[in-house]
């Protein structure tokens, strides 16, 4: 297995998405701190945009609308 390209994971971002409010969490594994917050989808894309940028990032999207009832 080739090593040399795998990068290290600098934080994991988990979005709950929604009309109104999105909650996203932010988890930086060096620190062991979490950061969540809750904004207006547009406005959380933006801020994911600004980690994707500067980091390393793992992004997950709950996708409730996928559950069968």
């Amino acid at each position: 297995m080739d090593t040399h390209n795998i990068r290290k994971i600098d934080c994991y971002i988990g979005i709950d998405p929604d009309c109104e409010k999105s909650g996203m969490a932010v988890y930086l594994p060096n620190v062991q701190k979490m950061l969540t917050c809750c904004l207006p989808f547009a406005d959380l894309i933006d801020q994911v945009l600004g980690w994707v940028e500067n980091y390393n990032v793992v992004v997950a999207v709950e996708a409730g609308w996928k559950n069968q009832s």
